[in-house]
């Protein structure tokens, strides 16, 4: 667990630092183009997700089908 405890003391570190610069701004402590990153990546993985959702309802409406069809 020592690793993990020296981690945490470089990541301080640099934000410290990073606060000191000005690439940080807000209390969240990210700076604006990190941000806007994350947002990116929160909505390719949305649009993902809703595409493989949409593939399971069709499989699930052709599975449907074929156990009316069965029955």
């Amino acid at each position: 667990m020592g690793w993990l405890k020296e981690r945490r003391e470089t990541r301080k570190k640099k934000v410290k630092k990073e606060k000191k610069e000005g690439r940080i701004e807000g209390k969240e402590g990210e700076s604006k183009e990190s941000g806007e990153r994350r947002e990116g990546e929160r909505e390719k993985k949305a649009t993902t997700l809703m595409m493989f959702l949409m593939q399971v309802k069709v499989k699930m409406e052709d599975v449907a089908l074929m156990v009316v069809v069965l029955v």
